[in-house]
């Protein structure tokens, strides 16, 4: 039989002296980022017309993903961030060109 904190006398559901369960502790996950500068940069940028084409055809093709649905949230963001990316550079490629 369990005493239950109204059981005992001048307690009450609130008294800290009530020993808590404690979930245990998980182990430190480690994150990578979406984008690591140091190995993910690239010295070649693409064509502006095709980088708004690519990225276009990307924010199509993501644009009816559900947001409940984890796996489609990550594949769009990281599709989405890879395009972005590249029309960044197609633009800077062009303003450094002009």
């Amino acid at each position: 039989m369990t005493t239950q904190p109204t059981d005992l006398p001048g307690r009450s559901l609130f008294d800290e002296t009530i020993p808590v369960s404690v979930a245990p502790s998980l182990p430190a996950v480690t994150l990578d980022p979406l984008y690591d500068a140091s190995c993910d940069s690239s010295e070649w940028a693409p064509p502006l017309d095709l980088a708004r084409r690519l990225a276009r055809k990307t924010l199509e093709q993501y644009q009816g993903a559900t947001i409940h649905d984890h796996k489609a949230m990550i594949e769009a963001a990281v599709a989405l961030d890879y395009r972005l990316r590249g029309l960044l550079a197609a633009l800077d490629a062009e303003d450094g060109a002009a």
